[in-house]
């Protein structure tokens, strides 16, 4: 249905959210659509709750709303039903600002001046040299697998390793100066 230059560019949930609509849902582009636009209503409805709350440990929260947001991937393996993947997508967007903002904001207080562009500058290279890692590994597991066991194994995966972060005491105990 997408072009295939369009399809090498997707990340790998895009690919496995248009797998699931097509071979769960029907295939309808509405379907597609709102449960994209789930994520990202409830997402800037996390960005806006986020802005009342007083995060002071900054990493504790990044790896439990992290975790949070893999978890909702996990689940969104047994929703065949399209009201909870809907949920799921809801509940991952209210979480995703809660893993972001917190932690960048914390950089951003801690980094002095004249090291925020190589710190962020590293920051996104990493996410730039992982996403094809991904997308490949996803990819395979996606037309090995399916849906279901590559949701399955991409929210685990997230849970877990965010998880990990907790395991860094400095990391866990960081305080928003």
């Amino acid at each position: 249905h997408y072009p295939l230059r369009r399809q090498r560019q997707m990340c790998i949930r895009d690919r496995v959210y248009v797998t699931v609509n097509r071979q769960w849902f029907g295939g309808a582009y509405w379907t597609l659509a709102l449960c994209e636009s789930s994520f990202f209503a409830a997402a800037i409805l996390g960005g806006i709750i986020l802005g009342q709350v007083n995060i002071r440990r900054p990493g504790l929260v990044c790896a439990v709303s992290m975790a949070i947001f893999g978890a909702t991937i996990a689940f969104m393996a047994f929703s065949h039903l399209y009201f909870w993947f809907v949920f799921w997508n809801v509940i991952a967007g209210l979480a995703f600002p809660f893993s972001q903002i917190p932690i960048t904001t914390y950089i951003q207080r801690t980094v002095p001046n004249h090291y925020q562009g190589r710190v962020n500058s590293v920051l996104s290279m990493v996410n730039w040299g992982v996403q094809p890692l991904a997308i490949g590994l996803g990819g395979l597991l996606l037309s090995a697998n399916g849906s279901a066991v590559t949701l399955l194994v991409m929210g685990v995966g997230m849970t877990l390793g965010a998880l990990s972060g907790l395991i860094s005491r400095p990391f866990r105990t960081a305080e928003m100066p």
